[in-house]
Formats: structure tokens, C-alpha cells, sequence
């Protein structure tokens, strides 16, 4: 019966501590798992913080990228209008030597005119 009681005994306090060792395990696990969830919030917290700045420099992007077309719209408008300007000039510059020939045309037609009718009276005569 000794036997029986130091067996027993002796497999109760194998029991206890195998019971000990597994709590200790399952505490670490416990720890090492919370442990693991902060990291993951602290992750996630970052990855949130990077997207917020990803979509702010993506708007400071667009923006300057519309800037930046206004300024080219811009320029191109002023290369337009000088364009514009250099054929209004040109235009300009064709009518009054139109204008002027027109004058040349009327002018010599006038001193011709009597010398053609004088030529026409000959003729009839």
C-alpha cells in the first residue's frame, strides 16, 4: 500500500508539474499573441498613415499637374496671339498695297481715258 501511495503520489506531482509547465507555455503563448496583435495594430496603424500620405501627394500631383497645364495652355495662347497679330499686320499690309495699286490702276486709267477716246474719235472720223 506504501507503494500504491508513493506511485500515486509520485505520478500526481508529474501531473503537477507537467500541469505547471503547460500553464507557463500557454502564458507565453498568451503574451506572445497579444504581443503579435500590437504589432499587427502598430502595422496597420503605419500602412493607414502611408495611404493617407499617398493620397495627399496624389492630390499635390494633380494639382500641379493642372498647374502646369494652365501654364502651358497659357504659353500657347500667347503664341497664339502673336501669331494672330503677325497675320493681321500682313493682311494689314496687303490692303493698303491693294488700296494703293487700285489708285495706280484708277490713275492710269484716267490719263488713258482721254487718249482712248481721242483714238476712238479718229477712228470714227
Amino acid at each position: 500500500m506504501l507503494e500504491k501511495d508513493q506511485k500515486s503520489c509520485g505520478v500526481a506531482n508529474m501531473s503537477r508539474e507537467e500541469n505547471h509547465k503547460l500553464r507557463y507555455k500557454l502564458e507565453a503563448t498568451e503574451q506572445d499573441t497579444k504581443n503579435l496583435q500590437l504589432k499587427i495594430q502598430e502595422l496597420e496603424s503605419i500602412i493607414n498613415e502611408g495611404s493617407k500620405n499617398l493620397q495627399e501627394k496624389e492630390k499635390t500631383i494633380a494639382i500641379l499637374e493642372m498647374k502646369l497645364n494652365v501654364k502651358a495652355s497659357r504659353s500657347e495662347v500667347i503664341k497664339l496671339q502673336a501669331a494672330l497679330e503677325e497675320k493681321e499686320n500682313c493682311l494689314r499690309n496687303a490692303l493698303s498695297e491693294r488700296e494703293a495699286l487700285r489708285a495706280q490702276v484708277d490713275k492710269g486709267v484716267g490719263l488713258y481715258k482721254e487718249e482712248i477716246e481721242g483714238l476712238r474719235t479718229q477712228l470714227v472720223n
